[in-house]
């Protein structure tokens, strides 16, 4: 004779209970992903160390989260920690097909070039063993002699006419700076990929909290 066994109504529940929580623990978390990080913005930056000259230090930063950009726009901010004049700025960037229509303004930009830039003129170059470059694109800074202007501190926006600029275009790409003659020191480093933002991981675990809750309960 053949057993019929039933399935208790608990835990037939209980099962319906378990795999509706993973649904909705699924679905939550991809919330969480896919509209926090967009909406908090991103800024990633680089300590960049001297490959020649004296000793330096410079921090490149790169941000679509100031309020002041329009779409597409991205906002690069280089600050001498240690050395002389920003002469220059090199950056590579991962679709060159934008480079035609690059716009960069900025109060202290005297020229650019785009395509396999190692040398602005006038001092601003980045030639040596070590160097990040050729790089995309170079922003002269200044003029040649740093007596005229010490820079020290200056930003500009980066935006193309053939599209929108994401700041993952410069994740893990090489970036260069050029200080003054008069402190004659050539920096490169790496722009890094940011890690996932601190409200997306706290976001996954309120929903792992509300998830072991649901299923003791």
């Amino acid at each position: 004779m053949a057993t019929v066994r039933k399935q208790r109504r608990g835990d037939e529940g209980s099962g319906r209970g378990i795999a509706g929580a993973n649904g909705f623990a699924i679905c939550a978390m991809l919330a969480v992903l896919l509209c926090a990080g967009p909406a908090l913005g991103t800024t990633i930056e680089s300590l960049l160390e001297p490959f020649t000259g004296g000793h330096a230090s410079v921090r490149v930063t790169i941000s679509d989260e100031d309020a002041s950009l329009a779409d597409g726009e991205l906002l690069v901010t280089v600050e001498v920690l240690d050395g002389g004049a920003i002469r220059g700025v090199f950056l590579d960037l991962a679709d060159d097909s934008l480079l035609g229509g690059i716009e960069v303004d900025g109060d202290y930009v005297t020229d650019v070039e785009t395509g396999d830039v190692i040398n602005l003129g006038g001092g601003s170059n980045l030639h040596g063993g070590g160097s990040p470059c050729p790089c995309d694109l170079g922003v002269e800074i200044g003029t040649p002699g740093g007596s005229r202007d010490f820079i020290q501190s200056t930003s500009f926006t980066l935006s193309s006419a053939y599209g929108d600029l994401d700041i993952s275009l410069f994740f893990d790409q090489n970036v260069g700076v050029r200080l003054s003659p008069r402190n004659s020191s050539k920096l490169g480093g790496v722009l890094p990929v940011p890690e996932p933002s601190t409200a997306a991981l706290l976001g996954l675990g309120v929903v792992g909290l509300g998830l072991r809750r649901k299923l003791r309960s």
